[in-house]
């Protein structure tokens, strides 16, 4: 399997179309479930396209932009925004008393 940042290094080249997304995409779904046998290729699907899109939460914003529009997919917090550090805190803040509050558990 490839890295995720191996992933986006290859999509950050000239060139690199969302034909070659899918097909990245296809076949890291394809490795993951022949490791993770209790996951279906919905689920592996998923899991891919959120880390890759939890990736662009580090790349300048041209670029995760062109990330997004190519796989398809978004930050698992941010959505396509590109808040500020102060914004992100906020967001993970909030996100984390959510977490808990479906939970039922306070810490």
């Amino acid at each position: 399997m490839m890295t995720t940042a191996e992933i986006i290094r290859f999509a950050s080249a000239e060139g690199f179309t969302k034909e070659h997304a899918k097909d990245i995409v296809h076949r890291q779904v394809h490795e993951m479930l022949s490791v993770l046998t209790d996951m279906d290729e919905e689920e592996a699907t998923k899991r891919v396209l959120v880390n890759i899109g939890y990736y662009t939460g580090y790349l300048d914003h041209a670029t995760a932009d062109r990330i997004m529009e190519l796989f398809d997919t978004e930050h698992p917090m941010f959505g396509r925004s590109h808040p500020t550090q102060a914004e992100a805190l906020a967001i993970g803040i909030a996100w984390g008393k959510r977490s808990k509050e479906k939970e039922g558990k306070l810490f």
